[in-house]
């Protein structure tokens, strides 16, 4: 079976090519024979009227055989393929230049003698051959006499020579022969040229295949590009395809790109939940196994044990719910819902929320902004949930002595939002990474157990939703400066 497009389109040009060819030469000899027959009969169709002319052939009804055999002799001198028959009114034959007992029938259909007759029917036109009723042939006709009243027709069929049949024409006749020959050449000539075309036409979409191919065997990366530029903007079906299958290979690598990355994202996230989730499982359930086989704790002690499991508790619900919210920012399921609101209430608001914990530490907590601020537009939820984390992760990283400052300043329609502290820092190197999910740097590494590691990411997902991004500046051991904008709000 054939199964590449050049062989079938070659195969079908092929069969075309010679199916037309068969029927174009069957053409030509069907109507090389048809103006034979024209051409006989046009040049013989007053034959038999010149005969009747000058001959007396019928006298009162009967045939004149003496004037009928001198006529017969002059006209098979000149074409021994005429046979010549003389009838009655009504198509009946009288006489036959040949035997009338080797003759098949003994009448002639008038139909085509009447038509004959009319002169305005165009040539050939055919008529009975007694000598074989199953074919037909062109003749010359006459009515006896030519005035007056008729008595009778001579009926002369005419002979078509060595052209009766196709075979015979194909045997005897050096033209036909000559304008089969020169049809066949040219139809295998055109053959040739057409295979050559459509191997050129076909080179194309020959070489789109293996570019296919290959980027198949390349694990769907990078496509290589092996189709021929030279017929680049031309603008056909191929160079489309082309255009688009590049288009689409560059697509599909970019995506298995990022699939990779994210399954590399996504066994280093499992790994990161598994033991971040582990770690407080197990001391949570070791203080409670400790809880519930020893009976005989003290008070001091069981209490220490129950603070213990109740901080593990809270961290991994907090794990939990910083896992949940990120997994649906990331999903696109957080609603942004924009309002106006006092971002100076909001921020005041957040800071005496962890006042304490900052006195726990040892921290200032600072604001630096005016009341008279105008109000932005955003969700106020989610934004307060961004200022949390960036406070949170402030306060996790200064030490006792330090200060964390909040401020705010406006630039033209915009509200910018600093959060500074005097913590430990990062350095250039893991800037670019502090925002993807459990990274830490080397400079964090001593404040682990706090911590989610998802906040920064949380807060990021939540400032882009804003279509807004946040920056950073920080230098090793001197702190660091997490800022974002918000619009003003016009109402």
């Amino acid at each position: 079976m054939i199964r590449t497009i050049h062989g079938r389109l070659t195969a079908l040009m092929l069969g075309l090519f010679y199916l037309a060819g068969f029927f174009f030469i069957l053409l030509v000899l069907f109507s090389n024979r048809m103006y034979f027959r024209e051409a006989s009969q046009k040049l013989n169709r007053n034959i038999a009227k010149q005969i009747v002319s000058k001959q007396d052939l019928l006298r009162d009804g009967q045939v004149n055989h003496e004037s009928l055999s001198l006529i017969y002799r002059d006209l098979l001198a000149v074409n021994p393929t005429i046979t010549v028959y003389i009838l009655d009114l009504y198509g009946h034959i009288l006489s036959s230049s040949v035997e009338l007992s080797s003759l098949q029938q003994d009448h002639v259909s008038m139909e085509p003698l009447i038509r004959f007759a009319g002169g305005e029917e165009a040539f050939p036109i055919l008529g009975d051959d007694p000598a074989d009723p199953d074919r037909r042939k062109v003749f010359s006709a006459c009515a006896i006499p030519i005035e007056g009243p008729p008595e009778g027709y001579l009926y002369i069929t005419l002979g078509e020579g060595e052209h009766e049949s196709i075979s015979r024409m194909l045997t005897g006749s050096h033209i036909a022969r000559l304008s089969i020959f020169a049809v066949l050449s040219g139809i295998v000539l055109v053959s040739l040229v057409g295979l050559l075309l459509f191997r050129h036409l076909t080179r194309r979409l020959r070489l789109l295949t293996r570019e296919v191919e290959a980027f198949k065997e390349g694990d769907f990366s990078e496509p290589e590009t092996i189709v021929d530029d030279s017929t680049e903007g031309s603008g056909d079906e191929i160079d489309q395809l082309h255009r688009m299958f590049h288009e689409m290979a560059l697509r599909i690598g970019a995506q298995v790109r990022e699939l990779k990355d994210s399954d590399t994202l996504r066994r280093e996230l499992i790994t990161n939940i598994s033991h971040d989730l582990r770690t407080p499982l197990t001391s949570l359930q070791g203080y409670l196994e400790t809880l519930a086989m020893k009976a005989d704790l003290a008070d001091e002690e069981r209490h220490r044990y129950m603070d213990t499991a109740i901080r593990h508790s809270n961290r991994l619900r907090q794990l939990v719910a910083d896992l949940f919210e990120l997994a649906k920012l990331d999903a696109g399921e957080v609603r942004y819902h924009p309002e106006p609101f006092s971002l100076s209430e909001l921020i005041l608001d957040i800071l005496q929320k962890y006042e304490l914990r900052a006195e726990e530490k040892g921290v200032r907590l600072n604001s630096d902004f005016s009341a008279h601020l105008p109000f932005v537009k955003a969700d106020i939820g989610l934004v307060e949930r961004a200022l949390e984390n960036l406070l949170r992760n402030a306060l996790q990283y200064t030490s006792a002595g330090g200060s964390v400052t909040v401020s705010i300043g406006q630039q033209e329609e915009t509200l910018v939002v600093r959060v500074k502290d005097t913590g430990v820092g990062i350095s250039e190197q893991d800037i670019p990474y502090i925002f993807d999910r459990y990274y830490r740097s080397k400079e964090t590494e001593d404040h682990h157990a706090e911590g989610t590691g998802l906040g920064l990411a949380i807060t990021k997902r939540i400032i882009e939703l804003h279509g807004r991004s946040i920056e950073v500046r920080s230098t090793a051991g001197e702190g660091s400066v997490f800022s974002f904008s918000l619009p003003v709000s016009t109402a």
